[in-house]
């Protein structure tokens, strides 16, 4: 049995609106209320106010790191490990059956890893977390892929793969709350490839199955849910609501991606029922409303990169899958996505875009409506990307792209007076603090 990763293309991309550009009422200028130094490697995870994210001192050097989202204070950090593909695992939180949060992370052990699963807001370790279901200590030589096991929210368990001792198969495993790890039942072996949330492509069947606790909830066949079929098609998912956002693409082993070809469906968690479709989009960002942000996509993504001919962003009903507004991209506003300049950002909330005239505007993603950004206000640019953060000589971990403050030409700002309108498109909010990640630290702002 053995698992091949589902990841897909997913860019950060800009668009521009038709309806009128509304200026907000005025706002208290932000003020910086607290800073935290230290090299992010990936953008926090915030869960009841706590933030958990990779960091780095180095290119030997991995930790995972938790902060009150409040003050900025240090809750506690430990030394982890990557998977075996080179990407650090994602960061899930799981509910223990008390309505407590645990965080499992990957650490070394020796030569190999195993599994420390802490308290999200102590750090403390959980005895039963280096255990397997018989007591005993469980370590590996290393874990090629992680993904939830059901489709729950909060996440009840996590699901891992590690080699069984041949070249071409791999055993799939399972970490709980409370019982430790544990083999994962699964109704069938030898052509099953695991996503997320339970789902699972059964490349025998072609069927698209949700499988949880070695049952399947239910089966759809691939070309049912699907406008394109693909000989060797990947998935990817999130929940948003009572639904399961699933797209599709070709595997990421092939060689030339067409963006066209992306499709997203909307199945029903409970029955597999396909609500709605929608041919050549996907996600823009996780969805938390009643209405979702989908990029349309023209342009391919190959070995020379990822090359946009036309962009659109719609904001979408979730439960119809209706179209509630569209936002077109411009010429300069594609080419602007191809460059380096890209300021564009996404939030389940809000959308830092371009205007029709390539001016940035924050958009309310529930409405559409725009508020304009004030001339000369500093915008986020990416940073990193491309900067290794760990190595082992053969696979590393880049920094992920994450914002400073730039002008409009794309140059750095030491210090920006940061306009609030941007402010909250590109931060997460956790009581009256706005919290920035960059590339260097963690940022609280308050207005006042």
């Amino acid at each position: 049995m053995h698992r091949r990763s589902s990841a897909l293309v997913v860019a950060a991309l800009a668009a521009t609106l038709t309806a009128c550009v509304i200026q907000p009422p005025p706002l208290p200028s932000p003020v910086e209320a607290w800073r935290v130094d230290d090299r992010l490697v990936t953008m926090p995870h915030e869960e009841s106010g706590t933030l958990v994210a990779y960091t780095t001192a180095g290119p030997d050097s991995l930790e995972v790191v938790a902060w009150d989202g409040a003050d900025g204070t240090e809750l506690w950090r430990v030394p982890s490990a990557p998977l075996a593909s080179g990407r650090a695992a994602e960061i899930v939180p799981l509910d223990d059956g008390s309505g407590r949060l645990v965080v499992p992370v990957l650490v070394p052990e020796g030569d190999a890893v195993r599994w420390s699963v802490r308290d999200l807001l102590t750090g403390e370790e959980q005895a039963w977390s280096t255990s397997s279901a018989d007591g005993t200590p469980a370590s590996w030589e290393q874990v090629y892929q992680l993904w939830r096991c059901g489709p729950e929210q909060p996440a009840t368990s996590l699901c891992f793969s590690v080699p069984d001792g041949t070249e071409t198969t791999a055993e799939f495993l399972r970490i709980r709350p409370g019982h430790g790890v544990d083999l994962l039942p699964v109704a069938q072996q030898g052509s099953i490839f695991a996503t997320q949330l339970g789902l699972y492509t059964d490349r025998s069947t072609q069927t698209i199955d949700l499988m949880v606790d070695g049952a399947i909830r239910w089966s759809r066949p691939w070309a049912d849910a699907f406008s394109h079929v693909f000989a060797d098609g990947a998935i990817d998912v999130r929940r948003a609501g009572d639904l399961l956002l699933v797209t599709s693409a070709p595997g990421w082993f092939s060689r030339t991606l067409q963006l066209e070809s992306i499709d997203t469906v909307a199945l029903d968690v409970d029955s597999g029922a396909v609500r709605w479709r929608v041919e050549g989009a996907m996600p823009c960002t996780d969805a938390d409303s009643a209405t979702i942000l989908l990029c349309e996509m023209g342009g391919t993504d190959d070995d020379s990169g990822t090359r946009y001919t036309s962009v659109a962003v719609v904001g979408t009903d979730l439960a119809t899958g209706e179209e509630r507004w569209r936002a077109t991209y411009p010429e300069s506003g594609v080419e602007m996505q191809n460059g380096e300049g890209r300021w564009s950002w996404f939030s389940p909330v809000h959308a830092l875009l371009p205007d029709e005239a390539g001016q940035p505007v924050v958009v309310d993603v529930a409405t559409g409506q725009q508020r304009a950004v004030p001339v000369d206000a500093p915008l986020p640019c990416a940073q990193g990307g491309s900067t290794v953060a760990w190595t082992d000589g053969a696979l590393s971990i880049p920094i992920a792209e994450l914002p400073a403050w730039c002008d409009a030409s794309g140059t750095l700002v030491a210090e920006p007076e940061v306009d609030p309108v941007v402010l909250e498109a590109i931060t997460t909010r956790i009581g009256d603090t706005w919290v920035m990640a960059t590339p260097s630290g963690l940022v609280g702002y308050r207005l006042g």
